[in-house]
């Protein structure tokens, strides 16, 4: 990336591509590899390179003027680069199972909770075999279902910010709790476990924010409306995510399920198209309407969907696990303090 937002963002290319004049092309001269190319780029954090008044930018000329040392053998760069792929490539073997399970959850969901075709009792689909509907204030749904705000079911809190001109209360110590933002929630699936700011303890009790359990479900509601996720651990928040926890659970609801009525849900109806990102409000996340089954049938559904999330979480782990390696092995194999096999 040469200019702006994704200036010094670093892609490998596979095949074959073009690019516009933001981006800046690298191919390596003879007895070099690519793939070495592209970690080595990664390990020098082109953000630290950065030119550019108004804006950021890098151009030739810096990239150029940037010393290396580098194996002098193309057999020993493609060694290299060849550990650091086989875990960029589990990596994204993972990630791509986890979008295909959240899709399986996703269909699941809707034809459940909003086509209304879950098993009956003989095991067939409960609208399409003629099962009893009611009126209700969102149409029609099954016998026994029930509508309620989501306020009433769940505890819905707000996360805060300490004034960000007393650095003192941020921090990008691991050692820190966890500060989520809608920034964060735009890197992540269906689970939370990283941000890229903490909050001190003193920041916590001075400024009373909010601390969010684990596996509690996390929305964004301010300027960018809809962004949802599950923590895996207690975390904190800023002022634009609210976080619901299920109290006084009489429905046995699951965080799942909250979280695919979440993803699932027209956030459009909060407000008009233009106003979207400033018309949602606490008040108004409260009241959304929430079409509640009864016990068999969400019990039922928390035992299927269950062990879909159960894998979700573990290979969001797995995945968090690899990068970490990689990320410790990347400037250790490109400086030479371990060398690799030929």
């Amino acid at each position: 990336g040469r200019v702006g937002a994704y200036c010094g963002s670093i892609y490998f290319s596979k095949t074959k591509c073009w690019v516009t004049d933001n981006a800046i092309t690298g191919h390596t001269k003879t007895k070099n590899s690519s793939r070495f190319l592209f970690y080595l780029l990664k390990k020098l954090d082109l953000n630290k390179q950065r030119g550019g008044s108004s804006q950021p930018l890098i151009n030739q000329s810096i990239l150029y003027s940037l010393k290396v040392a580098v194996p002098t053998t193309e057999e020993e760069q493609v060694a290299i680069a060849k550990v650091l792929s086989d875990l960029d490539s589990k990596i994204e073997l993972n990630q791509q199972m986890n979008k295909t399970l959240e899709v399986i959850g996703q269909n699941l969901f809707k034809r459940w909770f909003i086509d209304f075709e879950f098993p009956n009792n003989n095991g067939k689909p409960y609208k399409s075999s003629d099962g009893k509907m009611v009126d209700s204030e969102l149409g029609n749904i099954p016998k026994e279902w029930s509508v309620e705000p989501i306020g009433s079911i769940t505890d819905i809190a707000i996360g805060r910010t300490p004034p960000r001109k007393e650095s003192q209360w941020f921090s990008t110590n691991p050692s820190d709790i966890k500060w989520i933002s809608i920034r964060d929630l735009g890197h992540v699936g269906i689970y939370i476990g990283q941000s890229a700011e903490y909050l001190t303890l003193d920041a916590v009790e001075r400024f009373n924010v909010p601390v969010i359990p684990k596996n509690s479900v996390v929305l964004s509601f301010k300027l960018t409306v809809g962004r949802v996720a599950i923590t895996t651990e207690d975390m904190l928040s800023n002022e634009a995510i609210a976080h619901f926890k299920l109290v006084n659970n009489s429905y046995n609801l699951s965080p799942e399920f909250i979280y695919l009525f979440l993803k699932n849900y027209d956030f459009s109806q909060l407000g008009s198209t233009s106003s979207i990102a400033t018309a949602v409000n606490s008040q108004s996340i409260k009241k959304i309407k929430v079409i509640l089954p009864d016990k068999k049938t969400i019990d039922d559904f928390n035992n299927l969907v269950g062990s879909i999330f159960n894998q979700l979480k573990n290979t969001y782990f797995e995945i968090n696990s690899l990068s970490n390696i990689r990320d410790s092995l990347l400037p250790r194999l490109m400086n030479g303090k371990i060398r690799v096999k030929i």
